[in-house]
């Protein structure tokens, strides 16, 4: 598999930053930084991701900053252990197949961060493997969480488990889990047959977030006429963060960020785990309005 790799020196916000691109969709990895992908989008058009101002003041200070795009991080979420700044140059390895991005060893955790990307030489697709090492003197327990921070104006996605009916199953067959700070009448959300829909609304004064049990491995953002979509592997009987979540949404006035958590493992001194993205970045006509527009787009994408 190859793909072409370009360097861009003196970027105007990270310095260098290596570009990967199949000629359809293209990526940017700071070295300055990470590991962090700072962009995804179809080649020459605009980046799908967030991007937060005056990142400059951050590069290779000790305080953590919401620098947008996507990220990885280890579940459960608390401060300050979630929020080690990736604020220093990253290590570069490349194969025949991927190229890693590594982080060094996080000083108060002793854990090791690194994201490994596998890019096709065509098509709208690529897979990127997160990976947490244990570099520490005892086990470890963890999640991987891979963050993504979506540009404003869109709509995310997550599907429901399909209808079961009365009495033919007399068990719950999902769970969803809420942020105190989320109020469940917030017109960004719409519970719906099919769908669990949140919307990124700009003009936001507080945040939200919910996350669930997602079995159908993956969530979606609908912007503009663009679709992006994140698979991953659903673990059954895996013993997932924050109730059980295996995605999760958060948005506020400025972004919505799309995540999905492996199980909670023990990682021993010297091993690691890996998490696994696939994504997929797609055309359509327009905004789906309703449950079945939506459906019929991912009928298309997602199967």
């Amino acid at each position: 598999m190859k793909f072409n790799i370009q360097h861009i020196r003196n970027h105007e916000k990270w310095g260098e930053i290596s570009s990967l691109s199949n000629g359809i969709i293209e990526v940017e990895i700071p070295t300055t930084i990470g590991p962090r992908i700072t962009a995804c989008r179809f080649k020459g058009e605009n980046n799908i991701f967030y991007e937060a101002p005056d990142v400059e003041k951050y590069l290779n200070s000790e305080e953590w900053y919401p620098y947008g795009g996507h990220r990885l991080w280890h579940a459960p979420e608390v401060n300050p252990r979630s929020y080690y700044p990736d604020n220093h140059p990253v290590k570069i390895e490349q194969t025949a197949d991927a190229i890693a991005f590594i982080q060094s060893t996080e000083t108060s955790t002793c854990i090791q961060k690194s994201m490994r990307i596998h890019l096709k030489t065509e098509g709208n697709t690529l897979k990127i493997d997160h990976i947490l090492t244990n570099q520490g003197l005892w086990p470890v327990e963890l999640a991987g969480w891979a963050l993504s921070m979506m540009r404003p104006n869109g709509k995310a996605v997550i599907p429901l488990p399909r209808k079961i009916p009365f009495p033919q199953e007399l068990q719950p067959n999902h769970a969803i889990s809420v942020w105190p700070y989320t109020d469940l009448a917030d017109k960004r959300l719409t519970f719906s047959d099919r769908f669990i829909t949140i919307r990124q609304d700009p003009q936001a004064e507080v945040p939200l977030k919910l996350g669930m049990d997602c079995r159908s491995n993956w969530i979606g953002y609908f912007m503009g006429d663009s679709l992006f979509i994140k698979k991953f592997n659903y673990i059954d009987k895996g013993r997932y963060p924050d109730f059980g979540c295996s995605v999760e949404v958060y948005t506020d006035g400025n972004m919505l960020e799309m995540e999905t958590l492996s199980p909670l493992q023990t990682i021993l001194p010297g091993e690691s785990i890996v998490h696994q993205e696939e994504w997929g970045l797609w055309k359509m006509s327009g905004m789906p309005a309703n449950d079945q527009e939506i459906n019929k787009v991912l009928q298309e994408f997602v199967v």
